[in-house]
């Protein structure tokens, strides 16, 4: 709106009426003079409005295209972290179905297994159980055997006895039979016989108890065999039973591992459908990617023609000032110029008097001081500066209400010493910082550098300030250079406010 009015102006000037004699040329050449002037100024003041106008919408180009790399750059992310899903996905999906393939033989094997365990476990539970009632059988048969032969025992004992009676008879038999003389000898001779009856008799009955007892020995070391045997027929029951009991856990293992393997394949469709979706989220998201990067593409071209139509609208500006034609500006550009001299002459002396050296006036080993946020900087030409320039600048601040700063900057953008209202103390508050604490500080953008290098008598620029956090404040930037016997070490930069 600004500049439309400022070209409808110069329209009402080339339509105003000049009040001048007829036939006066001198009149007419000095009231032309006079509209060229007036017109020239009009031109310049609707430039400066352009170039403001450009300025601003440059910060917006600027801020739109950070803005879409930033978005460039989170969907790059995005498609990067999505395609990581993709793939875990995909490998979950894979791990699944080994999962399910491992599962299904492990459940046909399981089954298998406990299927022939439980065959053998029945065939052995019978065995066993037959095994169980042979000794038992053999226990009856054992302990008949032991009564029998008992009573062999019994029977042996009392013809034992019978021998010995026997014996004894025969004896007495004899001894009656030698008294008798020779009416005795036939019956002698059956006492004899009687007697080696007896005899036999005695030994085979020792020899059959003998025997009975050896048997009595095996029987009872057999029944002992046997109860061990029939204990561990019984132990071997138990524990049947128990194995049949684990066998049904086992069974119950099998339907789990059946359940689960349902259960995973119902899962493996739901991952299928997963991984469709994130394929197209990032097919998707590749396309905005490109799309957003030729649209950061575009803006930077169209940022790089508001920087050439800046400048072009500055360098009108500027032939406009240098023209000699009385602006609104013509003022403070005379006093940028005079105080950046004085400045340049300051700075000589302190070289003249050995107060610096000038190698140290052109240190560029900017040191960060630790702590300072947004970083701080000092060198060996910021203690002079400190000295010098408050006086010029704050002086400059007094002079004009439209300055907002003015402050000395070199080549390389460093403003060692700034006005005192933006050279606070740092705080906690980065933000608070970058707007209250600016001295010290490195402004190597575009306008801080133009104003650094600049050689011509003055540089007239139209920019965004930033003040931190986000916040911007368009701003007309006037500087003049500083030359310190004969070199070039920076200038001195004015921020007028619009």
């Amino acid at each position: 709106m600004a500049y439309t009015a400022a070209v409808r102006h110069i329209d009402d000037i080339d339509a105003e009426p000049v009040a001048t004699p007829f036939g006066a040329a001198g009149s007419v050449r000095m009231a032309t003079a006079d509209k060229a002037a007036k017109a020239l100024v009009e031109i310049g003041g609707s430039v400066d409005v352009l170039s403001i106008t450009i300025a601003e919408l440059n910060g917006t180009v600027g801020d739109v295209s950070k803005t879409l790399s930033g978005q460039a750059a989170t969907l790059d992310h995005l498609a990067h972290a999505v395609g990581e899903i993709d793939q875990a996905n995909r490998m979950v999906d894979d791990a699944t179905r080994t999962a399910i393939t491992i599962a299904v033989e492990s459940h046909r094997e399981v089954d298998e297994k406990s299927g022939t365990i439980r065959h053998s476990l029945e065939q052995a539970s019978r065995e066993i159980a037959g095994m169980a009632k042979v000794a038992a059988e053999l226990t009856t048969d054992l302990d008949r055997v032991v009564g029998e032969l008992k009573a062999i025992n019994g029977f042996s004992e009392t013809v034992q006895e019978i021998a010995t009676q026997t014996q004894l008879l025969a004896i007495n038999a004899g001894i009656m039979a030698a008294r008798a003389g020779q009416e005795g000898k036939g019956f002698a001779v059956i006492a004899e016989s009687i007697k080696q009856l007896a005899d036999r008799t005695s030994v085979t009955s020792r020899e059959i108890i003998g025997r009975v007892g050896a048997m009595s020995g095996t029987v009872k070391r057999l029944q002992a065999l046997n109860a061990q045997n029939g204990a561990a027929a019984g132990t071997a029951m138990e524990r049947a039973a128990q194995i049949e009991t684990d066998l049904k856990a086992f069974d119950t293992v099998t339907a789990s591992i059946g359940t689960m393997v349902e259960r995973m394949e119902s899962v493996s469709d739901p991952l299928a459908l997963t991984r469709r979706l994130v394929a197209q989220v990032t097919h998707e998201a590749n396309e905005l990617n490109e799309d957003v990067q030729a649209s950061v593409s575009h803006l930077g071209i169209a940022a790089e023609s508001f920087d050439g139509l800046v400048s072009f609208a500055e360098r009108l500006v500027g032939l406009v000032a240098h023209s000699g034609v009385e602006t609104p500006d013509s003022a403070l550009i005379a006093r940028c110029m005079a105080d950046a001299a004085h400045a340049a002459k300051l700075i000589e002396e302190a070289v003249d008097n050995g107060i610096i050296r000038m190698e140290d006036l052109f240190d560029e080993a900017y040191r960060p001081i630790e702590g300072s946020d947004p970083v701080q900087y000092i060198t060996r030409f910021t203690e002079l500066t400190d000295r010098i320039m408050p006086d010029i600048q704050e002086a400059m601040l007094e002079a004009d209400s439209r300055v907002a700063f003015c402050a000395a900057i070199d080549r390389k953008g460093y403003i060692p010493t700034h006005n005192r209202i933006y050279s606070q103390p740092q705080g906690a508050d980065p933000v608070w910082n970058a707007a209250n604490c600016r001295n010290r500080r490195i402004f190597n953008d575009r306008t801080g550098l133009a104003a650094g290098r600049n050689t011509e008598p003055f540089l007239m620029q139209t920019y965004r300030r930033d003040m931190g956090g986000g916040v911007f404040v368009l701003m007309k930037d006037l500087s003049a250079p500083i030359i310190v016997h004969g070199r070039h070490w920076g200038g001195l930069r004015i921020g007028v406010r619009i």
